[in-house]
């Protein structure tokens, strides 16, 4: 009796396809997609690299507001020699202009790595990054307690 193995599960087009295209980013691109990457952290990582605003549901003249106050927040705890409550400074500095500015209820989280899920007023909403600092501002609420 000749016997055969038992068939090999059909793999579906889409899997075929993941495992091609993973395979061939893998032999052509590794190399590259490092540099790349090593190239865009090095980038945001200086303090001379632009701002990027990642989301936001807010007036520009308000995100210039926000980006600038966020440069000099960090200009400003850098002179005070803040190394452990660096963050904990900027977010303070931006909090309080933000509040005073424009009124209500502002949050500030600022820090190099966090998840969010928030939920803001319309039209105040920003996510940015300043050099290696990301800034998340928006407001909820009406007024500051």
């Amino acid at each position: 009796m000749d016997s055969q193995p038992p068939p090999l599960p059909r793999r579906s087009s889409y899997q075929a396809q993941h495992d091609m295209l993973a395979a061939e980013s893998t032999a052509a691109g590794n190399a590259s997609s490092q540099y790349d990457s090593q190239a865009s952290s090095s980038l945001r990582d200086s303090d001379d690299a632009p701002p990027v605003v990642k989301s936001t549901d807010m007036p520009d003249v308000m995100q210039a507001a926000a980006i600038a106050l966020a440069q000099r927040a960090r200009a400003q705890a850098r002179e005070e020699g803040a190394k452990k409550d660096f963050h904990n400074i900027v977010a303070r500095i931006i909090k309080k202009e933000f509040d005073t500015q424009y009124g209500g209820c502002w949050h500030c989280v600022v820090g190099r790595n966090f998840g969010s899920l928030v939920t803001h007023t319309s039209r105040t909403f920003i996510y940015f990054y300043t050099g290696p600092v990301a800034v998340l501002l928006f407001k909820s609420g009406s007024q500051a307690l």
